[in-house]
């Protein structure tokens, strides 16, 4: 399975929400960390650098805090973690233009280099990569003409370096997304029939039920049972059982609406479920024997039947485990009184 654009980038976004949150709060808890131990153990430090990166550390708080929250789209999370390295560069540029010192830039170039891969998104990090730059080649000033010309250089080459590493991230999240989609598709599709399997089906539950709320309609199932696989099988062999099954899986697929949910259920049974009014269950029989009987010379001779049963329920008395059973049980019902 390939995920689509719009797939990766949901995937990219969820990775940028659950770690975001984390990320910035060790960087504010860091960045009061190393404040403190500089002002007690490093140079004198002038009022206004403790209340700058006294703000930085809210700001850097506030953003854990926001982008922790569920009512915050995924999207808006890149934002604010470039915001928050935005807000911690400048407060470095600003400490090395009240006091030049280049371990103070080298710091700020730090920042620069680690910031782009941790926001997980391009825009964001290309939009605060100039005003970062800027506020370098401005900084870069104040020290000699021949330093401020390798800090020049020192900043593009950071932000190319960050760069880099968020192209490299990127591509790892999305190697990543493709293989979470493949597994997905492994655990919720069946092999054989490339069907829904009994967990996919069950998977699908939670949308089939918001879909019978919103549109106010019954919710149906119709339960397929292969009649005689076993004997099938011991004689024909398991290759033949497998053909059977895979005709009545594409028979069910052309006979049923498009929207309806479709999975084997077990081995031999298959199960329909959809929202409105079913079709009826002779008239669904009957549409899967002439798609069988025109998939005929897969099977030879072999007298394939299915049994079918259905039930529906409205929205408002939804139990889908209890509709299930019923239609399983109207399937039993009809075979019995099938004249033999």
């Amino acid at each position: 399975m390939t995920l689509s654009a719009a797939g990766r980038t949901a995937f990219r976004l969820s990775v940028a929400s659950r770690e975001t949150p984390r990320t910035l709060a060790v960087v504010a808890v860091c960045f009061v960390s190393i404040t403190v131990i500089n002002a007690l153990f490093g140079p004198p430090m002038s009022a206004t650098t403790i209340l700058l990166n006294g703000l930085v550390a809210l700001l850097l708080g506030a953003g854990a805090v926001l982008t922790h929250r569920s009512w915050v789209p995924s999207r808006v999370t890149p934002w604010v973690a470039a915001a928050c390295a935005l807000a911690m560069v400048t407060a470095g540029q600003i400490q090395v233009w009240m006091h030049p010192d280049g371990a103070a830039f080298a710091y700020v170039l730090l920042i620069v280099v680690a910031y782009s891969p941790l926001t997980l998104a391009w825009t964001p990090a290309v939009v605060v990569a100039a005003p970062m730059v800027v506020g370098c080649v401005l900084v870069s000033r104040q020290f000699p003409s021949t330093e401020a010309t390798d800090w020049v250089i020192a900043s593009l080459a950071a932000v190319a370096i960050g760069m880099t590493l968020l192209w490299l991230r990127l591509r790892s999240i999305a190697e990543l997304g493709e293989l979470a989609a493949r597994v997905a598709a492994l655990a919720s599709e069946d092999q054989l029939t490339r069907l829904l399997n009994r967990h996919g089906v069950e998977r699908s539950l939670p949308d089939l039920v918001a879909s019978a709320g919103r549109e106010q309609s019954p919710v149906f199932a119709v339960f397929v049972d292969i009649i005689g696989l076993k004997q099938a099988n011991d004689t024909h062999g398991h290759g033949f059982g497998d053909q059977v099954i895979t005709v009545v899986a594409d028979a069910l697929k052309a006979s049923v609406r498009h929207g309806d949910i479709l999975g084997r259920w077990g081995g031999d049974e298959f199960l329909v479920l959809g929202v409105g009014s079913p079709q009826e269950p002779d008239a669904l029989a009957q549409r899967v024997r002439e798609s069988i009987r025109r998939s005929r010379a897969a099977l030879g001779t072999w007298p394939l039947e299915v049994s079918i049963g259905s039930a529906i329920v409205d929205d408002q008395h939804l139990d889908v485990d209890a509709l299930i059973r019923r239609a399983d049980h109207d399937m039993y019902s009809r075979r019995r009184a099938r004249p033999s």
